[in-house]
Protein backbone atom coordinates (compact mmCIF):
# COMPACT_ATOMS: atom_id res chain seq x y z
CA UNK A 1 0.00 0.00 0.00
CA UNK A 2 3.04 2.55 1.04
CA UNK A 3 4.87 1.65 -2.20
CA UNK A 4 4.33 4.55 -3.97
CA UNK A 5 2.70 7.09 -2.11
CA UNK A 6 2.44 9.71 -4.65
CA UNK A 7 1.25 7.38 -7.37
CA UNK A 8 -2.42 8.79 -6.52
CA UNK A 9 -0.98 12.61 -7.80
CA UNK A 10 -1.02 11.21 -11.63
CA UNK A 11 -4.65 10.08 -11.13
CA UNK A 12 -6.18 12.54 -12.14
CA UNK A 13 -4.42 13.17 -15.50
CA UNK A 14 -5.21 9.38 -16.15
CA UNK A 15 -9.30 9.83 -15.11
CA UNK A 16 -9.46 12.92 -17.50
CA UNK A 17 -7.91 11.15 -20.54
CA UNK A 18 -10.16 7.92 -20.35
CA UNK A 19 -13.44 10.51 -19.63
CA UNK A 20 -12.51 12.64 -22.78
CA UNK A 21 -12.28 9.20 -24.61
CA UNK A 22 -15.39 7.64 -23.30
CA UNK A 23 -17.65 10.54 -23.06
CA UNK A 24 -16.17 13.39 -25.00
CA UNK A 25 -19.52 15.73 -24.50
CA UNK A 26 -19.75 15.38 -20.93
CA UNK A 27 -16.17 14.95 -19.52
CA UNK A 28 -15.94 17.94 -17.80
CA UNK A 29 -18.78 17.83 -16.45
CA UNK A 30 -18.21 14.42 -14.51
CA UNK A 31 -15.31 15.42 -13.27
CA UNK A 32 -16.68 18.33 -11.81
CA UNK A 33 -19.47 15.69 -10.02
CA UNK A 34 -16.83 12.91 -9.68
CA UNK A 35 -16.03 13.64 -5.85
CA UNK A 36 -19.16 14.23 -4.33
CA UNK A 37 -20.05 11.03 -3.18
CA UNK A 38 -16.85 10.31 -1.63
CA UNK A 39 -17.14 13.77 0.04
CA UNK A 40 -20.62 12.74 1.63
CA UNK A 41 -19.18 9.42 2.89
CA UNK A 42 -16.08 11.15 4.86
CA UNK A 43 -18.32 13.29 6.54
CA UNK A 44 -20.72 11.02 7.70
CA UNK A 45 -19.44 9.39 10.91
CA UNK A 46 -21.42 6.11 10.50
CA UNK A 47 -21.40 5.89 6.77
CA UNK A 48 -17.58 5.69 7.59
CA UNK A 49 -17.85 3.36 10.46
CA UNK A 50 -19.63 1.08 7.70
CA UNK A 51 -17.07 1.41 5.01
CA UNK A 52 -14.20 0.38 7.81
CA UNK A 53 -16.33 -2.77 8.23
CA UNK A 54 -16.36 -3.26 4.81
CA UNK A 55 -12.51 -3.17 4.45
CA UNK A 56 -11.67 -4.67 7.60
CA UNK A 57 -13.67 -8.33 6.06
CA UNK A 58 -13.19 -7.79 2.47
CA UNK A 59 -10.44 -6.46 0.32
CA UNK A 60 -8.27 -4.59 2.36
CA UNK A 61 -8.71 -7.38 5.46
CA UNK A 62 -4.93 -7.57 5.78
CA UNK A 63 -4.65 -3.73 6.80
CA UNK A 64 -6.86 -3.56 9.34
CA UNK A 65 -7.96 0.29 8.97
CA UNK A 66 -9.60 2.34 11.48
CA UNK A 67 -12.08 4.98 10.48
CA UNK A 68 -9.89 7.14 11.35
CA UNK A 69 -7.76 5.96 9.25
CA UNK A 70 -9.79 5.15 6.25
CA UNK A 71 -10.68 8.42 6.08
CA UNK A 72 -7.51 10.42 6.45
CA UNK A 73 -6.56 8.00 3.02
CA UNK A 74 -10.11 9.25 1.56
CA UNK A 75 -8.93 12.94 2.63
CA UNK A 76 -5.90 12.33 0.47
CA UNK A 77 -7.31 10.83 -2.28
CA UNK A 78 -9.36 14.25 -2.63
CA UNK A 79 -6.62 16.27 -2.26
CA UNK A 80 -4.35 14.58 -4.39
CA UNK A 81 -6.48 13.09 -6.75
CA UNK A 82 -10.31 14.40 -6.81
CA UNK A 83 -9.22 18.08 -6.38
CA UNK A 84 -6.59 18.11 -9.47
CA UNK A 85 -9.48 16.51 -11.45
CA UNK A 86 -12.35 19.37 -10.72
CA UNK A 87 -9.57 21.86 -11.67
CA UNK A 88 -8.44 20.35 -15.19
CA UNK A 89 -12.25 20.40 -16.10
CA UNK A 90 -12.21 24.03 -15.19
CA UNK A 91 -9.04 24.88 -17.10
Amino acid sequence: MREDEDALRGWAGAWVEALQGRFPAEWATLCTVAGQGLRVLLESPADMEEAAHSCANGLLASYRLTPQQLRIAGLRLVQDAVEPLEAMARA
